[in-house]
């Protein structure tokens, strides 16, 4: 399950380097993405989430929400980089499923 998820989050943010960015970003799973360290600005967070949201609604048939501010200001930082995301994503699916 989590490398079905990595690599819908991987294909994501592969589209988002292709038209979003001037230079490509290079994404490891460790590579923080959110927060005041994190590569993605204000509105390149909210771009990403809300594509990975419809990604995982059509990869898996589900609806997760992953742009609420809660959620990116919990201090568990379940959306902080590719690993983390994986991990919330593959437990909300087995939540919901």
């Amino acid at each position: 399950m989590q490398s079905k998820v990595e690599k819908v989050i991987l294909s994501v943010l592969k589209e988002m380097n292709e038209t979003y960015f001037d230079q490509p970003l290079d994404i490891t799973k460790e590579t923080l993405l959110l927060g005041g360290d994190g590569v993605l600005d204000s509105m390149a967070t909210m771009n990403f989430l809300v594509s990975l949201e419809d990604a995982i609604a059509d990869e898996f048939d589900i609806e997760i929400a992953l742009a609420d501010p809660k959620l990116i200001k919990d201090k568990k930082q379940p959306l902080k980089n590719v690993e983390s995301i994986v991990n919330h994503i593959a437990a909300q699916i087995e939540l919901k499923g």
